[in-house]
Formats: structure tokens, sequence, C-alpha cells
């Protein structure tokens, strides 16, 4: 009888200890959520009110910094507002129709005419970057590696690969040189990437209102129309981005393994696309960490570690490709420490961090060494750490200017780039670039870029009110990582692009709370002024 008690005891005991071992694991787990989150939101909202308050005070289009008055972004958001408004009024009135997908529909249809418009209307021959992207897959094609030579472009650059690797791909099936098709390509992906965006928004918010602001803004981003003639990653990089980012929220809300058999080669992809991609996927592989963690399913930390090691061997395994075709060996190229030591400079148009050929020169110089390029590259830098500590207002100018010269330029380089070699042009190409229409794209551009910021910082107060899980803040954590890469980067607007294209979802969740808040506060006024009590307070 009294082993009996004994081993009830003993059961009893041990029940105990596990229930408040599951109740301390749950308690650490939410600790681990909330501090994350806390933080992303911290950092995350910090970054964009910021960006907002520079972007309503002040543009810097073209390079050309000029200050500007917020009472336009207060009357754009009221437009909004008023847009907005009508629409859901027709919802409520017509539902049996989809409002948000009907101006989904629009935007899409409207984004692929004006971007294959853009494409067709002048032969714009790629140059720089964009001609050896081209010029050497082609090169390759016809038998010829110069360009893996010692001095050759793809010695300097082998992250190249990856891009070259898919227009080899695509030159082999149309031909040499068709970089017309690339063109087209990118043309056909606005769309999707415009229907991507609203996948992400849907499952991140699952609010039909939030679908109606994204489908909305969705049309206006003209940077990524204007970017479909540029021979390189930006427009390709964002569907991927985007497809990517559904694939992993629709893993973390289904646990099915479909959805990371998307993310790993959308991933893969992105990267051999666009190596800066890997900010977003080491975004995604914090976020499945934290969740991890907080949630205790460990197989996310498995799938962390895939989504990080597909896009590496993927690339490891294209440049043994090329090594075994080519016969050359495909060393690191220039070291990317060389790039931040840039970053730290003027450039040649006196910009701050902006390109000075610092890094190829220096590259050049020690005979294309490596290890003597970087041990260059650490002392420019803390040659230039010095200086700043040194004079540290002049070093909080240099990269205000630079924050301004990336982040504030509307149109992200995309005119500048796309116009450089258009010659004579006619009809409406010729309003666009010179005529009437040159200002009003700007100036739209320039509204449009203010109420994105606007609404992706006031998202951050949404997200937090909702309590969402921490895989709806990876677009946060992405432009948070973004963010601190171009303050070390070389200074370039067109790099900011693909993380200004990637927040509208998160913009039209700003936007929504901004408008819903201020309807609120103007029925309680309302109904306070007509001796109507307040059914909330009740």
């Amino acid at each position: 009888m009294e082993s009996v008690i004994i081993i009830t005891k003993r059961k009893r005991l041990k029940s105990f200890f596990e229930r408040e071992l599951s109740f301390m694991q749950k308690k650490i787990g939410e600790i681990i959520d909330n501090v994350s989150k806390n933080v992303i939101y911290v950092l995350g909202g910090c970054i964009l009110f910021f960006l907002t308050i520079l972007s309503a005070f002040s543009t810097h289009y073209d390079l050309i910094y000029a200050k500007d008055n917020p009472v336009f972004l207060i009357l754009v958001l009221i437009a909004f507002f008023v847009v907005y408004n009508v629409l859901v009024k027709i919802q409520e009135r017509f539902q049996k129709l989809s409002v948000p997908k009907i101006v989904l529909a629009g935007a899409m249809l409207f984004g692929g005419i004006f971007s294959i418009w853009w494409v067709s209307a002048y032969d714009r021959i790629p140059f720089d970057d964009q001609a050896a992207i081209y010029g050497m897959a082609s090169y390759i094609i016809e038998g010829n590696f110069i360009g893996f030579s010692k001095s050759g472009y793809l010695n300097l650059y082998p992250q190249q690969l990856g891009l070259i690797a898919i227009t080899e791909a695509i030159f082999r099936v149309v031909g040499t040189y068709q970089y017309l098709v690339f063109q087209y390509i990118n043309a056909i992906s606005v769309p999707i990437s415009i229907y991507l965006g609203y996948k992400v928004t849907e499952q991140l918010f699952q609010n039909k209102k939030i679908e109606l602001c994204y489908s909305m803004l969705a049309a206006g981003c003209f940077p990524l129309y204007f970017y479909t003639s540029f021979v390189y990653g930006e427009v390709l990089s964002l569907m991927l981005s985007l497809l990517l980012v559904w694939a992993v929220i629709m893993y973390c809300k289904t646990n099915k393994l479909k959805w990371i058999l998307v993310a790993i080669p959308a991933a893969a992809l992105d990267y051999l696309v666009r190596t800066n991609t890997l900010i977003l996927i080491f975004a995604i592989f914090l976020i499945f960490i934290v969740y991890a963690f907080s949630k205790k399913i460990w197989l996310y930390l498995l799938m962390a570690v895939l989504l990080i090691g597909a896009p590496v061997l993927a690339n490891k395994g294209i440049q043994t490709m090329y090594e075994i075709r080519s016969g050359y060996e495909v060393d690191g190229g220039i070291p990317h420490i060389l790039w931040v030591a840039m970053g730290m400079q003027n450039g040649f148009d006196g910009a701050s961090g902006s390109f000075n050929n610092f890094c190829v020169q220096t590259y050049y110089n020690v005979d294309c060494n490596q290890t003597l390029a970087t041990e260059a590259a650490i002392v420019a830098i803390k040659e230039r750490f010095h200086y700043f500590t040194v004079n540290p207002k002049e070093g909080l100018m240099f990269y205000a200017r630079k924050v301004s010269q990336e982040w504030n330029d509307p149109a992200y380089n995309s005119v500048v780039l796309n116009t450089k070699k258009v010659e004579n042009p006619e009809g409406l190409l010729k309003e666009l670039i010179n005529g009437s229409l040159k200002q009003g794209i700007a100036g739209f551009m320039n509204r449009y870029q203010s109420l994105m910021f606007l609404g992706a910082a006031f998202s951050v107060l949404y997200m937090k009110k909702q309590k969402l899980p921490v895989y709806c803040t990876v677009l946060l954590v992405y432009i948070i990582g973004g963010f601190i890469f171009t303050l070390l980067w070389e200074a370039n607007s067109r790099y900011v692009f693909p993380f200004f294209g990637i927040i509208v979802p998160l913009s039209a969740a700003g936007l929504y709370y901004v408008m819903e808040n201020v309807l609120e506060l103007w029925i309680k006024n309302k109904n306070k002024k007509g001796g109507i009590k307040d059914e909330s307070k009740i």
C-alpha cells in the first residue's frame, strides 16, 4: 500500500514539474517573441518616421537637393482618403463585387501596359554594367571567356556570374545580344510583382480595406516601370523577393512543406539575380531563428539553414561550372570592404559616398591581390573614421547627405539611368523626358514617396496594436538591414529601390491605420457635438 502511495506521489510530482517546465518554456518563448518584436518596431519605426520627415521637408531628385513643403503630403493624404472612402462606399453598395481585386486588376493592367510601352518606345542600348552583363553572356555562348582573365570584368566582379548565367540561358533560346528580350521579361514581371505584393498584403494583415489600400498604391510605383528597360536585376529581383516573402509567410502560417519548397528556389534565384538580396534572406533567417525559439518549433532552425545554404550553394555551383568551361579559376574578385571604404569618401560628383573608382583603382594598384587590397581598404577606413571623429559635425553632415541622396530620391535614379542615352525622343516619350510631363512625373513620384514612407511608418503602430506574430515583421527587418547596408556601402539611390519597392504592403497597412483613426476621431467629435453618447464607452 505504501509503495502505491509513493508511486502516486512521484507521478503527481512529475506531472507538477512538467506543467511548471511547460509554463516556464511558454513564458520564455513569449519574452523572446515580445522583445524581438519591440526591438524591430523601435528600430523600424525610428528609421521610417525619420525618412517620412526627410521626404516631407525636402527632396533629392537626381542628386539635386531642394526644400519641400509638408503641406503637399497632407493634401495627398486627404486625396487618398477621399478616393479610398469612395471605393469603400462602392464596396458596401455592391457587396458581390470585390473592389480591392478590381482595383488590383486595374493596377496590374496599367503597370503591364505602361512597362511594355516604355520598353518599346525607344531602343535603349545597355551601357556600363548592363552592357557587361548581356555582352559577357553572349561572349560565353560564342566560346569567348576573356572576361575571366586577370583584369577581365568577371575577375573583378564574380558576383555577377549568377545574373550572367540566367542571361546566358535566355540568350541560348532567343539568340545572343538580344537585350530587348530581357527588357520585355522585366516588363512582364511588373504585373506579376504587383500581384505578389497583393498576396503578401493579404496574408500579412487579412484585412480587405488594407488590400484596397495596397491596390491603390501599387499602380503609382513609376520607378518600377522605368527600370524595366534596365538590363540588370532590379525588376526581376523585386518579383522574386515578393515571391520569397509570400512563401515564407504561408509556411509560417500553415507549416506546409510545399511553401518552403517554393521559398528555397526563390531565395536561390533571387540571390543569383542580385546578390544584395542576401539582406532579405538573412532577415528571414533571423525571423526563423526567433520563431523557432519562441514557439519551440525546432524545424524552423533547419529551414533557416536551408534558406541560407541554397543561395550559397547555387552560386558556388555556377562558379564551378564556369571555371570548368572557361579554364580560369574564379576567385573572390574585388574585396567588398573596398566598397565600404569608398562609401566613406566623396564621389566624382562631390556626393557623399558615391562612386569614385577607389575600389577598382586600389585593386589594380596591388596587382589584383585580394590580401593587399583588403589591407589598403582597412587603412582607408581607419583614416576616414579618424577624420570623422576629429570633425564630428562634418561626419554627421556627410552621412546626412548620404542618406538623403540614397533614400530621398523619389525616382531612385530610374529616370536618369533609363533616359541617359535616349536621343531625339518623339511623342509621349519626348514629353516624359524633356516636355510638359517631365515635372509632373517628378512631382508625382515625390508625393508618392512621402505618402509611402508615412504609411510604412504608421504600419509599425498598426502591427503592434494588432499583436501580429513575429514573422509578420519580416519586411521591417529587411528595411532595417537595408538602411544599415546603405549607410556602409557605396551611395547610389538605385540600390535603395528594392527596399522601397517592397514596402508597399506596409504603406497600405499604415495608411489604413491613419485613415481609420482619423475617421474614428471625426465620428466621436461629431457625436459629442450632437449630444450623442459614444457607444464605445457604454
